[in-house]
């Protein structure tokens, strides 16, 4: 009979009659062996509140255990949504894992839904940078899991409009085939804020969908019923998240380009026209049938309230017709020259017959015409074509741009990220006045914020934020659904993995993924946002003070997930209902170590005109930490004016997590909520890396001198700690003293070393380094050290020249500035020494004929989601070795070339013939073998 770990609820006793304790669990009895008794269940992040914000490893070390007693805490508003995960590793594989979640029920009677709490499996599909990534979220009944992976658990609360606030718990049961794993404790909050339902707010979501890849997956003809039933979920899907806007092509494949010595569409789908252009030798005429079929279906599934028609202008800069001829039934295409009088009369006559068949539909005022990062000088030809030819579109046009001329005649102005620090406040103030819309779109750089496959999630959920931080209208993204062929084995087709697709096809519809889940609930935090700049003004200090916080831009830490997570709960404090009770939190340190006691201070203050009933502290223990109660007030009800206050310390649990989220609740005796709080507290580990292992000097030029490997290591505990540094991986390098333990005092540091010698040989080693605490190691990396020579990082370069600001000594390239690169990493390998360049770079140095061989890693660097560069090496002005394009999801490529006599060698980096965006080529580890100098 299959075994369960059963939780036990009830109350943990009362501590002076007022700390109400939610349902605890026993992990008792164990299962059996064989039933899942070495799965570990574990939360991403340390916290359940901040698990979505990074995505899980398949072969990641676990975290912590979940404990039996640990609940597992969500708040979101009402009307809102929220996301979390949990993984189970499993050390020696389980068949069937499940999940179930049962119905969220307050202890006052209310209810949640039954699907209000929803269970799926991220996927680990291929990724570009090497080895898998979660993505995809599938809805399964089970799933099996390898020995010794992960598998992540993704949890997406949905919480309906009219909910009661309260605190609703629902068991969450874990088992597998053999048996069950375990059971635990769900909280899900429900703030006393309601957000309105995604069509009535006025954030403008505007992806563009892709009719034909729907087609192309589902096997059905483009336009047949088949195809629009396949359609309709998709659609519905962007509705649900808060689509604005119909975007349609209204010629054939807008957005053509040279891609792998052909010309053809930019995604894998074609992206054919909703309207067919014939040509009978005298005029064009249209049939809009297509067109028609895809706003009905698009506005019937909720998409509204914008048309924008694309494109007058093509992306390759070829202009042509798409066409049949009548006369002979021939299909034809037709290239044009921009603003000649074949141009002006094709799109003369077609956007007079579009005008009036959208004014016979009642469309004419929601359409405009779509231009996707045209340059000036051609926007300035259709302006004048359509003066001349269609004057009625002046104005209404939809414009994604990277500069600031084009907000003066768009009615709709949508700027990229990166160009967005350059659009002055005053200007988005000023279309907001006049009704015009201004976004702002991401593609594949920077990563962080972004939606694509490579961004940690928290970069997708910031997003929403953006738009609060600029006081925008919404975001942009060129495609929701533009598939590979083949996307869950291969999925990237021309750019960036992800950057073509946010949600992945499925038998019944769009299969949502991590990326479109955590950008959703950057929706909701958005609405919240405005809802209260809405009520207190962009000025008030609360909001200024949780915007100043947020660095969009900013890594996946805990720094980053505390500004998010608790500059969300002090919005939904600003937007509780007036009156009642305010509950601040405070606590003197925000940092700990494992094994640390924080004294923690609720106070609870009735601010309306009437009594609140004797209010309870709700504040269950949590994965990481549990709080006890050393002192509380007196019983009783709080009449205006006074205030509650419980004195509590929270114990830091010797294996918490990076992150530890403390969200509690004041109640009334009833168990009704009276008010959320929370605080949070970034768990240091007791021993940390200070820096990445390097050498110093990290060559040996006459292959006799020694060179240092260093790690420095610091003790940010309040207790000795003793570590001890490992290497391995040394070819022919010699230890000369073999490393010893450290002990470390409380807040000491040192620099733990090992020397190496050559003993005369020559080569290229990448030495292993480790540091070890406690039996386990805690950190490490790779040493690249060379003997015989020098990298070519630590050469004076004969001149240098770089695509996007200077080359980088041992750093990749980074942005336009000197010093801003990060460590080089080609397919997740990274490199200490090198030189990070971008496409065109040349590299010169003078060798003098003293040098016998040059040997690099070359590829573009982990940073940028994209690029492709063909590597050169010429040596006294004669090519000498030419790479492949190679692109960001090839691994590695290793060089080796003789070059004995050379007197000058140069280091090339070429784009691939389809321009320089991305291109961050890195010679990693490169260097010189040489006589002594």
């Amino acid at each position: 009979m299959r075994s369960r770990l059963l939780a036990l609820s009830g109350l943990a006793a009362l501590i002076a009659g007022l700390l109400a304790a939610a349902p605890a669990g026993s992990q008792e009895p164990a299962p059996p062996a064989g039933a899942g008794a070495d799965a570990v269940v574990w939360v991403p992040t340390g916290s359940f509140a901040s698990s979505s914000l990074v995505r899980v490893g398949r072969d990641a070390a676990p975290g912590a255990a979940l404990g039996g007693d640990e609940v597992l805490r969500l708040e979101t508003p009402a009307g809102g949504r929220g996301s979390a995960q949990l993984a189970v590793h499993a050390p020696t594989g389980l068949d069937d894992l499940t999940v179930s979640v049962g119905r969220p029920r307050s202890r006052h009677g209310g209810t949640l839904p039954a699907g209000a709490v929803q269970v799926r499996y991220p996927e680990f599909i291929p990724f570009d940078s090497g080895g898998v990534i979660a993505d995809p979220l599938r809805e399964l009944p089970a799933v099996d899991v390898e020995g010794g992976s992960n598998q992540p658990v993704w949890f997406s609360v949905d919480v309906p409009a009219d909910a009661a606030p309260g605190v609703y718990t629902a068991a969450v049961e874990i088992g597998a085939a053999a048996g069950g794993i375990g059971e635990w404790t769900l909280q899900v909050v429900v703030a006393d804020v309601a957000l309105d339902a995604m069509a009535d707010r006025p954030f403008i979501l505007d992806l563009w969908a892709h009719p034909d890849a729907v087609a192309d997956q589902t096997g059905t003809q483009l336009w047949s019923e088949e195809h629009w039933a396949a359609m309709r979920p998709y659609l519905r899907d962007l509705a649900e998240h808060g689509q604005r806007v119909v975007n349609v092509a209204v010629t054939e494949d807008p957005w053509m380009v040279t891609h792998e010595g052909e010309w053809r569409p930019q995604t894998w789908s074609h992206f054919a026209s909703t309207v067919e252009w014939r040509w009978d030798g005298q005029r064009f005429d249209f049939d809009f049938g297509v067109f028609d079929r895809y706003v009905e279906e698009s506005r019937a599934a909720g998409i509204g309230e914008r048309i924008h028609a694309f494109a007058m202008l093509q992306f390759d800069h070829r202009e042509r017709f798409v066409y049949t001829d009548t006369r002979t039934g021939e299909r034809v295409v037709e290239e044009v020259d921009l603003g000649d009088a074949r141009y002006r009369e094709g799109w003369g006559q077609f956007l007079g017959a579009f005008s009036a068949h959208l004014t016979e539909k009642g469309w004419f005022d929601d359409a405009s015409l779509g231009f996707d990062e045209r340059p000036a000088n051609e926007m300035a030809t259709v302006f004048d074509v359509l003066e001349d030819e269609a004057p009625q579109w002046l104005g209404k046009i939809a414009v994604a741009a990277n500069s600031l001329d084009v907000q003066d005649y768009a009615d709709y102005v949508s700027y990229n990220y990166s160009f967005l620090d350059s659009v002055p406040d005053e200007d988005i103030a000023r279309r907001k006045a006049e009704g015009k819309p201004t976004l702002f779109y991401t593609y594949m750089n920077p990563l962080r914020p972004n939606t694509v496959t490579a961004s940690p999630p928290v970069s997708a959920r910031v997003l929403g934020w953006v738009v609060a931080q600029r006081d925008l209208d919404g975001f942009l993204r060129w495609t929701y659904n533009s598939w590979p062929q083949d996307v869950y084995d291969d999925p990237s087709f021309r750019y960036g993995q992800g950057d073509e697709y946010i949600v992945y096809p499925g038998a019944d519809g769009p299969v949502s993924s991590i990326r479109w889940e955590t950008f959703a609930d950057g929706l909701d935090d958005a609405e919240l946002l405005r809802l209260y700049a809405e009520r207190h003004g962009r000025d008030d200090a609360v909001f200024t003070r949780v915007l100043d916080a947020i660095d969009p831009r900013a890594e996946s830490t805990p720094a980053a997930w505390s500004a998010m997570l608790l500059g969300r709960r002090a919005v939904l404090d600003g937007l509780r209902p007036e009156g009642g009770l305010e509950v601040t939190v405070s606590r003197p340190d925000a940092e700990v170590t494992p094994g640390d006691v924080v004294d923690l201070t609720v106070t609870a203050v009735a601010t309306g005109d009437r009594p609140v009933p004797a209010p309870r502290l709700d504040l269950p223990s949590q994965p990481g930490w549990s709080a006890r109660v050393v002192s509380g007030p007196p019983p009783g009800a709080l009449l205006p004016g006074e205030q509650a206050t419980w004195q509590l310390q929270v114990s830091v649990h010797d294996d918490a997590g990076a992150y530890l989220y403390l969200g509690g609740a004041v109640t009334d005796p009833a168990g009704r909520l009276l008010a959320g709080f929370a605080t949070d507290l970034t768990v240091r580990p007791p021993v940390e890396l200070t820096a990445p292992p390097a050498a110093a000097p990290a060559s040996s030029p006459d292959a006799t001198s020694p060179v240092t490997v260093t790690v420095p290591v610091s003790n940010a505990s309040s207790r000795e700690q003793t570590v001890e540094l490992a290497v391995s991986g040394l070819g022919f390098w010699q230890v000369v003293t073999p490393p010893t333990p450290v002990t470390l005092p409380p807040g000491g540091t040192a620099d733990l070393s090992v020397q190496l010698n050559p003993g005369g040989r020559t080569g290229w080693t990448t030495v292993d380094v480790e540091v070890r605490h406690g039996g386990a190691a805690i950190g490490g990396g790779r040493v690249d050290i060379v003997s015989g020579g020098r990298h070519v990082s630590d050469w004076d370069w004969a001149s240098e020249s770089n695509g996007w600001g200077p080359a980088e000594r041992d750093a990749s390239n980074g942005e336009d500035q000197p010093g801003d690169g990060a460590r080089m990493s080609v397919g997740g390998r990274q490199y200490g020494k090198g030189i990070g360049a971008h496409a065109a770079s040349r590299i010169v140095l003078d060798l003098a004929g003293r040098c016998s061989r040059f040997q690099t890693d070359i590829g573009v660097d982990d940073e940028v989601a994209g690029g492709s560069v063909r590597f050169r090496v010429e040596a006294d002005g004669s090519e000498l070795y030419a790479s492949p394009v190679m692109t960001g999801e090839a691994a590695a490529r290793w060089v080796d070339l003789d070059v004995t006599g050379v007197r000058t060698l140069a280091l090339v980096v070429d784009d691939a013939g389809n321009g320089n965006g991305q291109d961050h080529a890195d010679w990693a580890g490169a260097w010189l073998r040489c006589a002594p100098d």
